[in-house]
C-alpha cells in the first residue's frame, strides 16, 4: 500500500526554502582587508592643484591650469608662466580624493627655502612655497599604510623675449589704452618693460619693472619723423625704430633724442644684446632681380650685410 506524502508538508517545506534563500540575499557582504587596503591607497590621489591669486606676482595666477599625471606622479603647468614671473613664494590649493593623514611639501635647493618641509592643512594653506627648487608633494593615507609622492613643477618661460604680447585680460593694465589708441608695441630690456603707444597722434613711451602693479613712468616723445610703432625695438643700450619710409633711427637717452643711423631697412627684425637686426632689399649687379639681405647694426659701426635669398 502506497503512502501519500501530505500536501501541506510539501507546502511548508517550499516556504521554508524560500525564506532561507531570501535571508542569504539580505546578508551584508563581508569587507575584506584587501578592500580596505585598496581604499587606503586610492585616498592618496591628488584630485586638484592650483595656485592662489596674487596680483603682485601675476594677474590671473589662480586661473593657471595644472596637469596631474597620476601614473608618473607629476604635477605641472603645461603652459609656462611669462618670463620673469617670481615663483619663490607661491601659495597653493590642494585637494585629495578622500581624507588623508597628512599632505607635505618637501622643498630642496630653492633660492629661499633650501631644505624645508611644509605641512599643508586648511588652516595654514597660506604658507608660501619656493618652487625654484625641487618640490615634492607627499600624501599619506589616513591609516598611515600608504604614501604617494608627486613632483611639482611650476614652469616659467626661460627665454627673454624681445617683444611682449598682451592678452585681452591684461590690456586694461597698459598705459594710455584709450578708445583713440592707434598702435602699440611693448618690448623688454634689462628687466624693464617699455611700451610705446600712438594715442591719436601722440606718442607716449612708458616704462615699468612690474607692469601688473599699474605703476608706469611716462614720457611724451616728439619724433622728428613719422615712426612705425610696430618696428620699435630695444637693445641693451639703445632704442631703435623705423620711420614710415624705412629709415632707421636710434636713441641712447631713452627716447628723448633720436639720431639717423644712415641705413634704410624694409623690416627691423629685433635686437640681440647690443645689436639690432634688419632686412633690406637691394639691386643685384644691375639686374631687376633683388636680393634680400640681413643687416646687423653694431653700436657706432657701419652695418654688416649677409645675403639671405635671391
Amino acid at each position: 500500500m502506497n503512502k501519500q506524502f501530505p500536501i501541506y508538508l510539501l507546502i511548508i517545506m517550499l516556504l521554508a526554502a524560500t525564506v532561507v534563500s531570501c535571508n542569504k540575499k539580505d546578508e551584508p557582504e563581508t569587507t575584506t582587508d584587501s578592500d580596505y587596503s585598496s581604499y587606503s591607497y586610492t585616498s592618496t590621489l591628488v584630485s586638484t592643484f592650483s595656485l592662489q591669486a596674487n596680483t603682485k606676482i601675476l594677474s590671473g595666477l589662480d586661473s593657471v591650469t595644472f596637469a596631474i599625471d597620476q601614473e608618473r606622479g607629476l604635477i605641472y603647468n603645461a603652459d609656462s608662466l611669462p618670463y620673469g614671473t617670481r615663483v619663490n613664494a607661491l601659495c597653493v590649493n590642494v585637494t585629495t580624493a578622500s581624507t588623508v593623514r597628512s599632505k607635505e611639501f618637501i622643498v630642496k635647493n630653492g633660492t629661499v627655502q633650501q631644505d624645508t618641509t611644509i605641512t599643508y592643512t586648511s588652516s595654514n594653506s597660506n604658507d608660501s612655497i619656493d618652487f625654484t627648487g625641487d618640490v615634492t608633494l607627499r600624501v599619506v593615507s589616513y591609516d598611515n599604510q600608504h604614501t604617494r609622492d608627486y613632483k611639482v613643477k611650476v614652469n616659467v618661460h626661460q627665454q627673454e623675449p624681445d617683444t611682449i604680447v598682451w592678452d585681452a585680460s591684461r590690456r586694461r593694465d597698459l598705459p594710455n589704452v584709450l578708445s583713440s589708441l592707434q598702435a602699440s608695441k611693448t618690448v623688454m630690456r634689462n628687466g624693464e618693460f617699455l611700451c610705446l603707444v600712438n594715442d591719436n597722434g601722440n606718442f607716449v613711451l612708458s616704462t615699468a619693472s612690474d607692469p601688473m602693479s599699474g605703476s608706469w613712468s611716462k614720457i611724451v616723445i616728439s619724433f622728428p619723423f613719422v615712426p612705425n610703432v610696430s618696428s620699435f625695438a630695444a637693445t641693451t643700450d639703445a632704442l631703435y625704430i623705423l620711420d614710415e619710409t624705412g629709415e632707421l633711427y636710434s636713441s641712447s637717452d631713452d627716447g628723448t633724442n633720436w639720431n639717423h643711423c644712415g641705413v634704410a631697412w624694409n623690416t627691423l627684425i629685433g635686437a640681440y644684446g647690443d645689436r639690432v637686426l634688419g632686412v633690406k632689399t637691394t639691386a643685384h649687379r644691375g639686374c631687376t632681380t633683388s636680393i634680400l639681405n640681413v643687416q646687423i647694426l653694431c653700436p657706432l659701426q657701419s652695418p654688416t650685410t649677409s645675403p639671405l635669398a635671391v
